[in-house]
């Protein structure tokens, strides 16, 4: 329920009505009291009226008005001679005078019929009028400030070093518990955390009381103009899917396998599908062979513009992991003579090389393999559905990951945006597994589709994404897609940086999801900290990480 600060805030609040109903009326529309209260509410029309008194406060040059109420009742009406002059920047304009510009608007845009505005009960539990300072001769100000937001921390402090304010100082401002904000009397600073009810703005008039320097006890009646924007992500509404529309996905869903290795991944929906009622477009799969010495992870991320990407990740992931466990369990005879070899040089460099080589040799070919299977799955089921393949066109990473001795083997693939990486949180030592394929404009990439794998060059192609690194088994890797990558980094730069994933790994990762955290929890955790807050950056998030240590 509104609350009228005054007779004239009520005369305001009518004229905003009635202006919106006739702005609705140009278009045809109609709105019912509930409708015409909720659109008062709304974000914009706030931005609205806050613009109003920006404009004021710069045609008037300073951010303290003078409003004389003490020559005149309020409820005498200006003549045209006042209205006029008081156009004029800089010529203090009395209670009177406003009302009667209001209640002209209103007169000119066409009364409601009584009550519709905010209600009967609105207007009989209006609040009085302010009171007014004691002297009659005694001037009232409306003090000024910069708008505040919900829930974000908030400080200012007062100036009355102008005049006519320069004779007093603030004694006391009442009124500010309420919204969680407090007065420093010695500073003259207004500090705290504003608090609102979610979603809605708020537009707060505080009794002041103004002490002259010179002789405190001789004070002044004033009132200060807040206004509280509500948080932006208090904005968003989380709207259900159509029932009716099939290939249905969770909004939410993690795991975590103890292995070893660790495997931890979690997707959730983003704010901008939960506003709209789409579905996650991301997904994720995990495998791991047989005898458990290979892990095999894989993260996708579904394009926007793609009616089925939420299906087309899901398959993308589901068919790389398989095809490459296959793989790996087919030559698990090769690889394991392979490495054995490899492993008795005790230069741990030239074992290192050795690896890197043998390793590229044996496992390009699978991995390739891999992200053509689940290319040629898109597109095998787009023509079961009838449509096109863009219509699932989704991005892909995936890895495969074996321990030997103290050195980990990772072999990867990745197209699309996003970002893969090997991060070593003991020595800080760092590899990006692959390039992020950004487009011209923001929200552009490359999806798995079957022009990526060109009839004449298709493991040149696929050569060019494929990623073998052999580091020490304390290093950690990390899958994820955009809607994570984009917030905490931001740029292809940032992406090459090792400091900023230090930073990322022991800001967010390690404070958020301490390894002493029972496994049963590390799911969960993980989903939440996917809900982080970052103005601008909506998508939906995914996140794999698989470590040994």
């Amino acid at each position: 329920m509104v609350r009228f600060q005054s007779p004239q805030d009520k005369r305001i609040e009518i004229a905003l009505a009635r202006l919106i109903r006739c702005q609705l009326t140009l278009h045809d529309l109609e709105a019912d009291v509930g409708a015409l209260v909720r659109i008062r509410q709304q974000l914009p029309v706030a931005r609205f009226l806050d613009e109003i008194v920006e404009a004021g406060r710069r045609n008037a040059g300073q951010n303290l008005l003078m409003v004389d109420v003490s020559t005149r009742p309020s409820a005498e009406a200006p003549c045209s001679a006042d209205i006029s002059r008081a156009a004029e920047p800089g010529v203090p304009v009395s209670d009177a005078t406003i009302g009667s510009l209001v209640t002209n608007i209103a007169e000119t845009i066409g009364s409601p019929p009584d009550g519709e505005v905010g209600g009967e009960a609105v207007m009989k539990d209006a609040a009085p009028a302010a009171p007014t300072p004691k002297d009659a001769g005694q001037p009232m100000y409306r003090l000024l400030v910069p708008n505040a937001t919900a829930d974000v921390a908030y400080s200012y402090q007062l100036d009355l070093s102008r005049e006519p304010l320069a004779a007093y100082r603030i004694h006391a401002i009442s009124g500010l518990e309420e919204i969680g904000l407090t007065f420093d009397p010695e500073t003259h600073r207004l500090h705290g955390t504003p608090c609102v009810e979610p979603g809605q703005a708020l537009q707060k008039e505080l009794e002041v009381v103004l002490a002259r320097r010179d002789n405190p006890a001789v004070r002044v009646a004033s009132r200060l103009s807040l206004f509280i924007n509500p948080h932006p992500r208090t904005l968003w509404k989380k709207i259900e899917p159509d029932a009716l529309l099939e290939h249905r996905k969770e909004h939410r869903c993690s795991l975590c396998e103890a292995g070893p290795p660790m495997v931890l991944a979690a997707s959730v929906r983003g704010r901008s599908h939960e506003n709209s009622g789409a579905f996650r477009e991301d997904d994720f799969h995990v495998g791991r062979t047989a005898d458990g010495s290979w892990t095999v992870v894989a993260v996708s991320d579904g394009a926007g513009s793609a009616k089925l990407s939420r299906l087309g990740s899901r398959i993308a992931t589901e068919t790389a992991v398989a095809s490459l466990l296959d793989a790996l369990g087919n030559c698990r005879a090769e690889l394991d003579a392979a490495v054995a070899e490899v492993v008795q040089d005790e230069d741990a460099l030239a074992r290192v090389a050795r690896l890197e080589k043998s390793g590229e040799a044996m496992l390009l070919e699978p991995v390739g393999r891999a992200a053509f299977a689940a290319s040629k799955a898109i597109q095998t089921k787009a023509g079961e559905l009838g449509v096109e393949e863009k219509a699932l066109a989704a991005t892909l990473m995936f890895a495969a990951i074996r321990r030997i001795g103290d050195d980990m083997l990772v072999a990867s693939y990745w197209i699309g945006d996003g970002a893969a990486a090997l991060f070593d949180p003991a020595s800080g030592a760092f590899h990006l597994l692959g390039e992020a394929d950004s487009g011209e404009f923001s929200g552009q990439t490359r999806f798995l589709l079957s022009q990526e794998f060109p009839v004449d060059s298709a493991w040149v192609a696929i050569g060019k994404r494929f990623r073998f690194r052999c580091v020490p088994v304390s290093a950690v890797l990390l899958l994820m897609t955009d809607g994570v990558s984009d917030p905490k980094f931001g740029t292809d730069n940032a992406l090459r940086d090792p400091a900023r994933w230090r930073a990322f790994w022991e800001d967010d990762l390690a404070a958020q999801l301490p390894l002493s955290t029972p496994e049963a929890e590390l799911g969960a955790k993980l989903e939440d900290y996917l809900q982080f807050w970052s103005q601008g950056e909506h998508d939906d998030r995914t996140l794999a990480l698989v470590r040994w240590a």
